[in-house]
């Protein structure tokens, strides 16, 4: 299914970033618009990221596909204020997720997952149980 979800940029200011591996999950999930289910550690997490850079209200991470060319199975994650016009919006406990339509076709019927370790994020991608 998804090979790698890759981040791009930092995610907390003075910490590095890192590559993000599909992993199952058995925390307790959110379903949501019938797209991608986040856990409530995925949506902490998301919320982190977003306060960690400043951004106002309303903002969250995007995940996207990556350009043509680029090597197959990753995804984006960028920060992003607001969504672009065709991005789906995934919405949980104050976390915000912009997917890109051909992310949102690649999650379909997936979980995100995170985990905080020293001050860096590492989200992963399963199949919904």
């Amino acid at each position: 299914m998804l090979a790698v979800l890759q981040q791009r940029g930092r995610l907390f200011p003075d910490h590095e970033s890192r590559a993000v591996q599909p992993n199952a999950s058995d925390r307790v999930r959110k379903e949501l618009s019938g797209l991608l289910a986040i856990t409530d550690a995925a949506a902490v997490a998301v919320k982190g990221v977003v306060s960690a850079h400043g951004a106002p209200e309303g903002a969250g991470l995007r995940i996207a596909m990556p350009p043509e060319g680029a090597p197959e199975g990753g995804l984006e994650v960028k920060l992003a204020v607001v969504p672009a016009e065709d991005d789906e919006v995934v919405e949980e406990g104050g976390a915000h997720i912009f997917l890109e339509p051909r992310a949102a076709d690649a999650l379909d019927d997936k979980l995100l997952d995170a985990q905080v370790e020293g001050g860096q994020v590492r989200f992963t991608v399963s199949e919904q149980a």
